[in-house]
């Protein structure tokens, strides 16, 4: 089983892997670096580490809208102290919940049992088809599998007939949709009125002696419309999803759409340090100058007090 370990705490991953021999742990420092090989690595479970509160909550929500995690497991592990709103992601179905401090052998003890699980599935799947493979056995005589509506010695002539008219405009705008170039507009109005009132006919005559059976098939305009649409549509929605321009343009949008998003999340956490910095150093000026004011009053007070005492000896001293 594939395991993906999104978490700066290499510790973390090195644990896991540690605890879990029989995967292939891979660990990856933020989720974009996951999104990027997902389809290669194609883990089944993915562990987050959302412990650093808020902030890891707004990453979590990013990647769990991501196309690519749709219908993965994924573990996330929050923390006691930085908690996070687990109901605002509600939303994302197959999430499980574990404390970092105290349940990773929960964590691990899951992932197990959820192997085994995917095992057993894999082995009830594979002896159902086993045992379809054995017992089953293709009818011997195909003719009395299908039946027969007619002695062995009697023979039918076949006899196909239908307005040729109609045939060559059905053939002609079947061959102008098989490249097609704008939907509609290639299907010329004439044609389609040439066709409104002809009905394909296939009828099946046997021999004289064993009766008349005739097959009518009929096709309205509208049904021979719609149809002819609809292949337009399939065929060029199958030509837009092979062309390799489209591919390209799409490939690049996404590229450009993570490196951006990378180039953000650097700016933001860039933005946080400078904050907290900043905190950090107007606290510890004003501690600082608290305690100069407090260190000043003493001396000036020390001071004062020694300079009293030395003009009363002089002023008692000289009486």
């Amino acid at each position: 089983m594939n395991i993906a370990v999104i978490s700066f705490d290499q510790d973390l991953i090195k644990t896991l892997a540690k605890k879990l021999p029989d995967n292939e742990v891979k660990g990856y420092t933020d989720s974009l670096s996951l999104l990027r090989e997902i389809t290669f690595f194609d883990p089944e479970v993915i562990v987050y580490d959302a412990t650093g509160g808020e902030i890891a909550l707004n990453a979590l929500e990013f990647f769990l809208s991501r196309d690519q995690v749709k219908g993965k497991t994924v573990k996330v592990l929050v923390s006691k102290e930085n908690p996070i709103d687990q109901e605002s992601l509600s939303q994302f179905s197959n999430l499980d919940f574990y404390y970092k401090e105290t349940e990773i052998d929960k964590l691990v003890d899951d992932i197990s049992k959820s192997k085994t699980e995917m095992k057993a599935s894999v082995q009830e799947e594979t002896t159902s088809i086993e045992s379809f493979e054995e017992t089953y056995q293709p009818p011997a005589d195909m003719d009395a599998l299908l039946g027969e509506t007619t002695s062995p010695e009697s023979t039918e002539e076949i006899d196909l007939s239908m307005e040729t008219e109609s045939l060559e405009d059905v053939s002609e705008l079947l061959k102008e949709i098989e490249k097609p170039k704008q939907i509609g507009s290639d299907i010329e109005e004439k044609k389609i009125e040439q066709i409104e009132s002809k009905e394909i006919k296939e009828t099946v005559k046997p021999e004289e002696n064993t009766g008349m059976l005739k097959i009518t098939v009929e096709i309205s305009p509208e049904e021979i419309k719609s149809t002819i649409v609809q292949l337009a549509i399939e065929k060029l929605i199958e030509e837009i999803k092979n062309d390799i321009d489209i591919k390209k343009i799409k490939e690049d949008l996404q590229k450009d759409f993570f490196d951006r998003l990378e180039k953000e999340l650097k700016e933001s956490t860039e933005d946080i340090k400078n904050e907290v910095k900043d905190k950090l150093f107007e606290t510890l000026e004003t501690d600082l100058k608290e305690k100069v004011r407090e260190s000043i009053k003493e001396d000036v007070t020390r001071i004062t007090t020694e300079l009293v005492k030395e003009k009363l000896e002089q002023v008692f001293g000289n009486k």
